[in-house]
């Protein structure tokens, strides 16, 4: 009898997303209102992110635009909701700002030193999936 050959298939996430962390005690429109006049972006409200842990739905909303000169989508995310945090090991963080495909490194630098200058964030990081997995759980159509 022949022996049988068994194939592992690992796939790996996609990972082509910048995600970054903000602390701010401002309300999500109002962080999306500022951010669009810090960065020039242009947020709008869009469907809530859900997910259910424990047998309870949970809802958090977003706020997106689609940046089409550099073809990049912008989501600010909330990480609370009524019922729990979108990640439960970063309960100091408000919001998520999730950016896909990832930006080039002078982007991001460029951004990250533009978040550290307004006011109302008090506190921002890079999210690195690796240490995080319910990053790669972030999927936007």
């Amino acid at each position: 009898m022949a022996k049988i050959k068994k194939h592992r298939l690992s796939l790996e996430p996609d990972r082509d997303y910048y995600l970054a962390a903000i602390a701010s005690h401002e309300k999500g429109y109002h962080m999306g209102w500022i951010l669009n006049r810090e960065l020039g972006t242009h947020f709008v409200r869009s469907a809530d992110f859900g997910t259910t842990r424990k047998n309870t739905n949970l809802l958090f909303p977003v706020f997106a635009w689609e940046d089409e000169n550099k073809m990049l989508s912008w989501h600010l995310i909330s990480n609370r909701s009524e019922h729990g945090f979108l990640f439960d090991d970063l309960k100091n963080i408000d919001f998520l700002l999730h950016i896909t495909p990832r930006p080039g490194d002078a982007f991001i630098y460029d951004l990250e030193n533009k978040l550290k200058t307004i006011p109302v964030i008090y506190a921002f990081f890079p999210v690195y999936p690796e240490e995080y997995p319910t990053a790669d759980a972030l999927q936007f159509d």
